[in-house]
């Protein structure tokens, strides 16, 4: 009887673990968020790049750039301090210096912005 129960139990947590994997430090099941179980993931959530990275010139070079971004609004470490109008200004001010945003246009907030097209 007690083999029974030990048998059953071992195949239960076999079962449970079974869509688990390691990754990252987790144990990762199919209910676990991304970010916990991908390294690359936790490395963009943990350390952003800056949004001056987003902003590419042809010619230009990335002094220019950083001396752009600051005249256009931008803080010195590449990102904005204030608001989405001071962010939109910032963009309007980056394409007036012939700069191409680069980012990614991928979800509603950001394809309401004007590097990604909207006025």
């Amino acid at each position: 009887m007690k083999r029974g129960i030990k048998l059953f139990f071992t195949m239960y947590i076999s079962l449970l673990l079974t869509a688990c994997v390691i990754g990252n430090g987790h144990i990762c099941g199919p209910q676990t968020a991304t970010v916990y179980c991908d390294k690359a993931a936790l490395g963009r959530l943990l350390h952003p790049k800056p949004l001056i990275d987003d902003w590419d010139k042809t010619g230009g070079i990335s002094r220019e750039r950083a001396q752009d971004w600051i005249e256009c609004g931008g803080s010195r470490d590449g990102n904005y301090a204030a608001s989405v109008n001071d962010f939109d200004q910032i963009q309007r001010c980056m394409l007036k210096k012939s700069y191409h945003y680069m980012g990614k246009c991928d979800n509603e907030i950001m394809i309401a912005t004007p590097g990604c097209g909207a006025p």
